[in-house]
């Protein structure tokens, strides 16, 4: 799935078309691909951090589910390591963001920090690449949290399950994590 790079000049209406872009395609991925409910996974956190409730996130884009469920960790490291085992689906040209689909069909939207998408992917290290294969617990990528902070950006970090609808028994956990730990069970 492709996005605007017209993020820089208008972050609230980019910030607008990055929703409906992404409702937009999990939709179309939804209907092209339906999630296996028989299979279960275990998301493990793949941040060392303070886990919240989603409806927490200093952005109302997440706090109010638009994206749809999950959490928000606010990073006590600067590593993010993939959550799951599955596949790469997407990575921001500005580095802040990533799609995982995981193997059970799982669709994942990570988001490192807030308004980070101003930053041009300055302050942010990836390890992996669009399409690539990952494993739970693969180092995806380094992020500078100084750099992040001097910007006067806030670090919460999103985990969405876009299509967290297909899990109705899924269970998240809240609290300290180091990332490893169980997140959700899907």
């Amino acid at each position: 799935m492709g996005f605007a790079s017209a993020f820089v000049v208008y972050p609230r209406v980019a910030k607008n078309e990055q929703v409906e872009r992404v409702a937009e395609a999990s939709a179309e991925r939804a209907a092209a691909e339906p999630a296996s409910q028989t299979a279960s996974a275990q998301l493990i956190a793949p941040i060392t951090g303070e886990v919240k409730p989603l409806s927490e996130c200093p952005d109302d884009v997440f706090s109010s589910g638009m994206l749809d469920d999950g959490v928000m960790i606010e990073p006590t490291d600067g590593k993010l390591y993939a959550p799951c085992d599955g596949e790469l689906t997407m990575l921001f040209d500005t580095l802040h963001a990533m799609g995982i689909k995981a193997d059970n069909g799982a669709e994942l939207m990570i988001h490192v920090g807030m308004d980070t998408v101003n930053l041009g992917g300055k302050g942010f290290t990836p390890h992996v690449q669009a399409g690539e294969r990952i494993t739970a617990g693969q180092l995806l990528m380094e992020f500078d949290m100084d750099y992040i902070r001097f910007q006067n950006l806030p670090l919460a970090t999103p985990v969405v399950v876009t299509n967290y609808a297909d899990y109705p028994d899924a269970v998240k956990q809240l609290g300290s994590m180091s990332h490893g730990d169980l997140l959700m069970a899907l």
